[in-house]
């Protein structure tokens, strides 16, 4: 499983390439394996309040992330090659180029219900995962908005795709 939170589709859609190549490699079949993402998910009551609830909540989560990620230690010293991956994330989410914006737009599942079906459609399409796992009460999100865009998702989105399962056998683990 993935969380991509602020990587690029192509870069989601190499990884998920290179698993199911690691999978045939190795005399494994990868339409039996499952590839589910982990996304932040907020279904607001139209396109503004999708964009504007979660707003201080995202930035909120990110900025606590890029603090408690690995650093330079304290002598001057960085630590091994084992974080370099870490201390490049501490720092995309440190950077002041981390805007919400950027991240409504590339890696959070965010907006009306129409706009996170169409996510989650282009999810499918072009990376090929077949289960999302909704992470709907991230960072601070206050909680009846995090109840509301539950329900939201729950009554919009979630019908869309539970008719395409049961009109596809293959898809139903």
């Amino acid at each position: 499983m993935t969380s991509p939170n602020f990587t690029p589709i192509d870069t989601v859609k190499k990884n998920f390439g290179l698993y199911r190549e690691a999978l045939r490699a190795n005399g494994y079949d990868p339409a039996r394996f499952v590839c589910p993402m982990a996304q932040q998910i907020y279904v607001g009551a139209n396109e503004e309040a999708g964009y504007r609830e979660p707003e201080e909540a995202c930035m909120s989560y990110f900025h606590k992330l890029a603090s408690l990620l690995p650093k330079d230690v304290q002598d001057g010293k960085v630590a091994g090659d084992d974080f370099a991956s870490h201390r490049r994330t501490q720092a995309r989410l440190s950077s002041p180029d981390l805007r919400y914006d950027y991240l409504y737009e590339t890696s959070v599942c965010y907006g009306s219900a129409a706009r996170v079906t169409e996510r989650i459609q282009m999810l499918r399409d072009q990376v090929d995962v077949d289960h999302i796992v909704g992470w709907f009460n991230f960072g601070n999100l206050d909680h009846e908005l995090a109840k509301d865009s539950m329900r939201r998702f729950a009554d919009e989105v979630m019908p869309r795709f539970t008719a395409a399962v049961s009109a596809d056998p293959a898809m139903v683990g």
